[in-house]
């Protein structure tokens, strides 16, 4: 099956509802198809037993691995954190300046209140778009990765589906009608060809950002096996439009969020599924969702500012100790659904010390995962087995007979089959006194001999199984 471009346009009006099976979000949509999801997020936004499970893991985490950190002498966060800003050049970018205003806004927040690196890349059609898009992320790779270090790919631009061997792919693209564009090259690329060095190359942490229509659609296709953490924050889901630059845009949503956390949290760091909540409280109708990549679902990017000392200052402090030889895991059976932040600061706290204590040669203690046992409840085991008993009595008293079609086409009722069991006894003593008669022809009135249980005799020929 050859590549089919879904439909894509970009009105400059709101699409109306009756033309899209889901409610537009309020401005211009950027896209507007459907593709069949084949994947899942790490929640869904109605979702909210999940959406609480989630974040509370991801509390759990933080609070042991900062106090555990502490008290190993490792420093929290990431060593370097680098932010590349993908933007398709002014000439051809059909919202320039809404991306400009916003491009602009978020890299301040960025350098200045996080103390992150920034590098914006313009993509061109004077040069194969494909090509430019792939050597920007190999290059931020090369420049930034390290394995206490962070990459931020964040991408702001069209974006469609393209249906390729039945398969769905995000392609990101310049304007509205792409092919119609004049230049030595079509205006688009795919993100799926230059994501690969993102998922197996890397070594640090990775978030991608999509400010795009069908973001979602990036994270259909998974691989890789690894401590290490990718999480990609889409803006829309892969069948779902997002609004154009502006007051409702995601990336205002997401400039405004951080803001709001960098706040809450003073210095300390928040996971991105934070990040994720307070966006999607700003925009309930076209809600983000985020991604795990390598499909680990272990643990979660975490933001912070950085600490403004110099880098060969921090890259010292990162590489103390000798390097990991060996790792062991253990699995701890709890009595208790949850524990408290007190108590997984304080297991953090005494856990490096016992290590020392045995001197087991400790060089750093990660929360993987807390799981909640789940068993059925009491009742619902009691209504399980009160049917089971139901079935047994069903079985031994013939009752399973009741209301099942009989061979003149009537359904047997209680009365039938009660009918049914006493000509059946009837005509079971009749055989009985037959069989019982005396030499002279007279028939006995001695009733016949009960079965017994143990019997596999007839009925009235006096032997059991036991003889």
């Amino acid at each position: 099956m050859a590549a089919q471009r879904q439909p894509t346009g970009r009105p400059t009006t709101p699409t109306s509802a009756h033309s899209h099976p889901n409610p537009t979000p309020t401005g211009s949509p950027r896209q507007n198809a459907a593709v069949e999801l084949q994947d899942k997020p790490m929640f869904q936004p109605e979702d909210e037993e999940a959406k609480r499970s989630l974040q509370r893991e991801s509390e759990r985490q933080t609070w042991f691995q900062s106090k555990a950190n502490e008290y190993l002498n490792i420093p929290n966060g990431y060593l370097k954190v680098a932010v590349l800003i993908i933007r398709w050049h002014e000439g051809i970018d059909e919202f320039k300046e809404g991306h400009d205003q916003e491009i602009a806004r978020l890299q301040g927040i960025l350098e200045t209140k996080f103390n992150y690196q920034c590098d914006i890349a313009r993509l061109e059609n004077s040069r194969n778009p494909q090509v430019d898009l792939k050597l920007e992320i190999l290059q931020h790779i090369r420049k930034h990765d390290g394995p206490n270090n962070l990459l931020i790919i964040y991408y702001t631009g069209h974006g469609q589906v393209i249906v390729d061997h039945d398969e769905s792919r995000l392609e990101l693209s310049a304007t509205h009608n792409a092919e119609q564009r004049k230049g030595a090259y079509i205006p688009t690329a795919f993100w799926d060809k230059a994501e690969a060095p993102l998922k197996e190359d890397a070594v640090g942490d990775v978030l991608s950002i999509l400010d795009c229509c069908f973001a979602s659609s990036a994270a259909l296709k998974n691989r890789a096996e690894e401590f290490r953490t990718y999480q990609l924050l889409a803006a829309s889901a892969v069948e779902s439009p997002t609004n154009e630059p502006g007051k409702n845009s995601f990336t205002t949503a997401l400039i405004d969020s951080l803001e709001e956390l960098l706040d809450e949290y003073k210095k300390e760091c928040f996971p991105v599924t934070k990040l994720v909540e307070k966006i999607n409280m700003k925009r309930t109708r076209s809600p983000a969702l985020i991604w795990d990549r390598l499909r680990r679902y272990k643990r979660n990017v975490n933001l912070a500012p950085l600490d403004p000392k110099p880098t060969q200052e921090r890259e010292r402090s990162f590489q103390g100790g000798d390097p990991e030889r060996s790792s062991l895991s253990l699995r701890l059976s709890l009595t208790a659904n949850d524990l408290t932040k007190k108590q997984i600061e304080s297991l953090a706290e005494h856990l490096p010390h016992a290590c020392r204590k045995s001197k087991v040669p400790i060089r750093q203690i990660d929360w993987v995962k807390m799981e909640t046992t789940r068993r059925p409840s009491r009742s619902f085991r009691g209504v399980v087995a009160a049917i089971s008993a139901g079935y047994r009595f069903q079985r031994m008293s013939g009752m399973g007979n009741i209301g099942k079609e009989q061979p003149d086409g009537s359904l047997m009722s209680p009365v039938s089959l009660r009918r049914k069991r006493e000509r059946g006894s009837g005509s079971s003593l009749s055989r009985s006194k037959r069989h019982a008669s005396s030499s002279d022809g007279t028939l006995l009135s001695t009733p016949p001999t009960p079965i017994s249980p143990r019997s596999s005799g007839t009925v009235g020929d006096g032997r059991s199984s036991s003889e």
